[in-house]
């Protein structure tokens, strides 16, 4: 009897530290540009000089998430605000000096980043995994 006392603790002790992590959570971290996705066909004849004029953000574009709500995107240009989650973890909002943009969150994982937005009249998806530090 008394072994099963402490298997039951020790399964209550285990269900307790796998506890799932709150879209938040798993955002908190600094994530690496990896491709975008366009909503829109591209044409064949253009694909190469789209995927040319990537290569300079694969190697920069980085968002960087705080958990106090603040982030930082490193690329081209720089640019630092706050964050924050609504919807669930559905939409990502960006609040920063010149206003804000959205993001819809289609995948939130540990190994995946992607948010959907409209920018310069361009609906896309942005790729991003974790950065290797």
């Amino acid at each position: 009897m008394r072994n099963y006392f402490f298997l039951a603790v020790g399964l209550l002790l285990f269900i307790a530290s796998c506890k799932n992590e709150s879209p938040e959570e798993m955002l908190v971290g600094e994530w690496s540009f990896s491709d975008v996705q366009y909503e829109r066909q591209i044409p064949e004849d253009y694909w190469h000089i789209i995927q040319e004029q990537l290569k300079p953000l694969r190697e920069s574009y980085k968002l960087e998430y705080n958990s106090d709500g603040t982030y930082y995107s490193h690329s081209i240009t720089h640019e630092e605000g706050e964050w924050k989650l609504e919807n669930e973890g559905k939409k990502l909002i960006h609040t920063f000096e010149k206003g804000t943009q959205e993001y819809m969150v289609l995948i939130l994982t540990k190994d995946s980043l992607h948010l959907k937005t409209t920018l310069q009249d361009e609906t896309l998806t942005l790729k991003f995994i974790p950065s290797s530090k």
